[in-house]
């Protein structure tokens, strides 16, 4: 008797454990069943589109679609310099099917994306959470949740299926990108008010909190922050350029985030034109802008140039080389420019 007692509460536990580690998982599976339901009948937008209502005639048209293709033919061009064989290591990659943990996708939609962090990746997965679960975003209300089950989304394709979204041509895999001194300065404001656990990152890099000490005049928390950008940034100089393992992922350079030389994306968006990009890529997904919620975005790339100008007017020449130094790759790959001189940013093209 003591046997089957045991053996039945043995049983008992790994069914418990089973549906409590399935659970989450049939739980996206649901998510996608009933958006497909929703869906049917619908006829997927697989071409770019010829007339688009924000779209001032065929000339916009034209230059618009000509920019994604500007972009990755520049890509491509630095991929070769940097010497990678672009074309080679795509297919190596599709072949093996390994691919960076930052994926998020859509396989109805046709639609991959690999999110890079301080670039607009909150705005692009919820997107990507209105294209899989229509009507039903403001149930996931925590944005972890809603990030955990677009990256479940894509871990859950088969192999097959996902070879097959890297190769379709109609199929839309997007990079979101931004001008590194800005991304920059992004993290650092958002990471370093008094509003939130900055002390983690003192701790969890305890020669971080010299800096303030060390270079700056730190008296407590200045116009909100307790570590001024200059210091941040010598900080950066110092240590990241010797392994980004000295950085939180929010200021590692973009190409450890996504890597467009060892995937095949076709579209790189640019946080500074996410209005015209964000337009183009909603209406190429058969969806619309109502869908992407773009609010933060509005303030933090109104005028980028002036931001980084006014910001990296206070750090020192030596530690400004340094920085250029050491997003050098993510500059050129992507087309972004700072002249030393004048501090001024460029690298974007202009919104209508």
């Amino acid at each position: 008797m003591r046997i089957r007692s045991r053996r039945a509460i043995l049983l008992l536990f790994v069914c418990f454990l089973a549906l409590f580690l399935i659970l989450p998982h049939f739980h996206v599976y649901l998510v996608d069943l009933k958006r497909l339901v929703r869906n049917q009948g619908t006829t997927q937008n697989t071409k770019i589109p010829k007339s688009v209502e924000w779209i001032n005639g065929e000339q916009r048209q034209d230059e618009i679609g000509k920019r994604f293709k500007d972009r990755i033919a520049n890509v491509t061009r630095m991929c070769g310099l940097r010497g990678v064989d672009y074309k080679q290591n795509w297919e190596n990659v599709i072949k093996t099917g390994k691919f960076t943990g930052n994926f998020a996708a859509s396989y109805f939609h046709r639609y991959l994306t690999c999110l890079v962090i301080k670039a607009g990746s909150s705005t692009w997965n919820n997107f990507m959470w209105k294209l899989r679960a229509p009507g039903e975003a403001k149930k996931y209300g925590f944005w972890i949740k809603m990030v955990n089950s677009n990256n479940e989304a894509w871990a859950r394709l088969s192999g097959e299926k996902r070879i097959e979204l890297s190769k379709d041509e109609n199929a839309v895999r997007l990079m979101n990108v931004r001008h590194p001194l800005a991304r920059m300065i992004s993290g650092w404001g958002d990471k370093f008010t008094k509003t939130v656990c900055y002390d983690m990152y003192f701790k969890r890099y305890p020669g971080m909190l010299d800096y303030p000490n060390k270079y700056g005049k730190w008296k407590g928390p200045e116009d909100g922050y307790f570590m001024e950008f200059a210091d941040f940034a010598r900080y950066v100089a110092d240590y990241g350029t010797k392994s980004i393992t000295n950085l939180d992922v929010h200021f590692r350079p973009m190409l450890s985030h996504c890597d467009p030389c060892r995937y095949p994306f076709n579209y790189i968006t640019k946080l500074e034109t996410f209005y015209t990009d964000a337009k183009w890529i909603a209406a190429k997904l058969n969806s619309s802008l109502d869908a992407i919620s773009h609010e933060n975005v509005i303030n933090k790339s109104k005028d980028p140039a002036a931001v980084i100008k006014k910001y990296f007017s206070k750090v020192e020449p030596d530690v400004v080389e340094r920085l250029l130094q050491f997003f050098k790759d993510d500059m050129e790959t992507f087309g972004y420019t700072f002249n030393k001189t004048t501090l001024m940013a460029g690298g974007w093209e202009k919104e209508p």
